[in-house]
């Protein structure tokens, strides 16, 4: 990566990391998914557009019960944005004292199955072709009881957040790191953390096998700093030339 004067401890791990990678002759590979649409804002446009200065694909969660007719424009214009199912509502089902879950075990499992095949059909009315074949869960949570089924629904794979330690029923292309800070205020993290968190995720990827590292946004929040740390990572791809890779595409490594 290109040199900078008095680097920060994130920094040079950052650099350190990028260059075990270079020493193996390995390429670094990330993926972008943004959560939570349901029209086309300003916010979304301007995240289309700093994806199209790197040619970077976005696995886009949309919300199929309150989509619009003007996200499905935005999203038949712009080829690098595959849609995807984030849940049906966004609404929590499980009871008091739980973490929320959409995708949960306290329904019949019959409901929840309707349920994401209502979702994906919704999808499918509003943008026509070329849906992604992974699901992605409401608060990156879904109950173990639901993942063996969400084949039933026609979908292929999950995409939630963190690494897999155990195997499950179907393929899994999670994201790592989540560039907004819930817990803070929900503001976006920054710079130090950026260059932290991907040395640390790199290195998770590394030594799981050279893995691509997912990359989460929620652009209907975003405030300067997520917008700051976003090009952060945008640069630091292109200086260690990082290959952007759709999320489907990587479901589709998973499945061979």
């Amino acid at each position: 990566m290109t040199q900078k004067s008095n680097q920060s401890a994130a920094f040079q791990k950052l650099n350190d990391e990028i260059d075990f990678w270079r020493a193996e002759d390995r390429k670094v590979r990330f993926f972008l998914r943004d959560d939570d649409a349901v029209s086309d804002t300003p916010p979304l446009r301007k995240l289309v557009e700093l994806s199209k200065r790197s040619d970077t694909p976005i696995l886009l969660a949309i919300i199929p019960k309150m989509a619009d007719k003007s996200l499905a424009k935005l999203v038949q214009e712009t080829p690098l944005v595959t849609p995807a199912a984030h849940g049906y509502a966004h609404i929590s089902h499980t009871p008091q004292g739980y973490k929320p879950c959409e995708l949960d075990r306290f329904r019949p499992l019959e409901v929840v199955i309707e349920e994401m095949k209502a979702a994906r059909a919704k999808l499918a009315g509003l943008v026509g072709e070329g849906i992604s074949a992974l699901l992605v869960p409401p608060w990156n949570r879904i109950h173990e009881e639901i993942i063996p089924h969400v084949g039933d629904a026609g979908f292929a794979g999950i995409s939630a957040k963190g690494w897999q330690r155990d195997p499950t029923p179907v393929p899994m292309v999670n994201v790592h790191m989540d560039i907004i800070h819930w817990s803070g205020g929900v503001t976006g993290r920054d710079r130090e953390w950026i260059y932290l968190n991907l040395a640390e995720n790199l290195e998770a990827a590394r030594k799981s096998g050279w893995k691509p590292v997912g990359i989460l946004t929620h652009h209907l929040v975003h405030d300067d700093r997520a917008w700051d740390s976003l090009e952060a990572i945008f640069e630091i791809a292109k200086q260690c030339e990082a290959k952007w890779i759709a999320a489907d595409d990587l479901l589709a490594e998973r499945q061979a």
